[in-house]
């Protein structure tokens, strides 16, 4: 049948596509990230990409498009940077299916911000609070970062400010997202076996880290708040199950 098959299919980055993400502004918008170190923008109804970002010089775990300005992305990678595209920038040229950051020159990115001495796995941005993003990885860390805090650098602005640091998971965090309800709540899936849900602005005597689920037994990989019910949190992990907890 018909139903069975992609209505389209696309093959053009040169190595495993880690990330894909809808525009929530622009519906016929979707980008992928890879570890071809590109970022590729597309549209159901073109036969190929329409635009490429020579992102970084390394995997790129995921790309977001800001929920805030429809024309602005950000990345994360292996080299432990979060860089900000603004796609208006007339230095975006497609530069054809075969091409990868590792062989042509990279794309300016409006703001880049060094998140961690190691991989970063996963990046977001907050609903509610334009320019501010959470960022997890390698380093068991769960970042709060300010990006209207920007310098000038060699290669462009440089900049973000690290309001604050989520401590507790035992090892690599594997993804971060925050709460379609609430501007201070986010939930996060690691490798600890464990999701947790924290937040940036603690009652008073009280930690920022509210609830640990513990019942997968192999790495925890995803998690996703459901956008209709607020407090309902689904997880995954390499144990083959899918849990929905109900945080409040």
């Amino acid at each position: 049948m018909l139903n069975d098959l992609p209505i389209r299919a696309w093959q053009e980055h040169t190595r495993e596509v880690f990330s894909v993400d809808w525009s929530n502004i622009k519906k016929d918008t979707f980008a992928s990230s890879s570890w071809d170190g590109t970022v590729k923008l597309w549209s159901p109804e073109m036969p190929r990409s329409v635009m490429t970002l020579q992102a970084h010089h390394a995997c790129v775990y995921q790309t977001v498009f800001s929920p805030h300005q429809p024309d602005i992305l950000a990345t994360c990678s292996t080299d432990g940077i979060l860089k900000i595209f603004d796609l208006r920038s007339p230095s975006y040229v497609n530069t054809g299916p075969t091409a990868n950051t590792f062989t042509n020159p990279m794309s300016a990115a409006v703001l880049t911000v060094p998140a961690s001495g190691t991989e970063v796995l996963s990046v977001d941005w907050n609903k509610y609070r334009p320019m501010v993003l959470a960022s997890s990885g390698v380093d068991k860390h769960v970042k709060v970062w300010d990006c209207r805090m920007v310098k000038s650098g060699d290669v462009g602005q440089v900049g973000g400010i690290c309001e604050t640091q989520l401590l507790g998971h035992e090892y690599a965090v594997r993804k971060v997202q925050w709460s379609p309800h609430q501007p201070d709540i986010l939930a996060t899936a690691s490798y600890d076996m464990t999701c947790r849900v924290w937040t940036t602005t603690p009652a008073p005597g009280r930690t920022q880290l509210l609830q640990i689920h513990d019942t997968h037994t192999e790495f925890v990989v995803g998690c996703g708040w459901s956008l209709y019910e607020e407090g309902v949190l689904a997880s995954c992990g390499w144990d083959g199950r899918l849990n929905v907890i109900r945080t409040k």
